[in-house]
């Protein structure tokens, strides 16, 4: 192993939520460093997956053949 944090343990603590239903999942999540070599600053991290074969099944949703 090679770099600035080479031998330290570094990770975070990802504390949030998720709401799901048909069309697709969204979620909203704090990122909080566990020790300095990690960083120092928490962070905010936002998904969007939406399900275009459920929104559209008849056109994207349709098999390829």
């Amino acid at each position: 192993m090679a770099g600035a944090c080479a031998g330290q343990t570094t990770g975070t603590i990802n504390p949030g939520v998720i709401w799901i239903n048909r069309y697709g999942q969204f979620g909203v999540e704090a990122q909080i460093p566990v020790n300095r070599a990690t960083g120092t600053h928490t962070g905010i991290l936002v998904q969007a997956h939406i399900y275009f074969d459920d929104i559209f099944p008849s056109s994207i949703g349709k098999p390829l053949f």
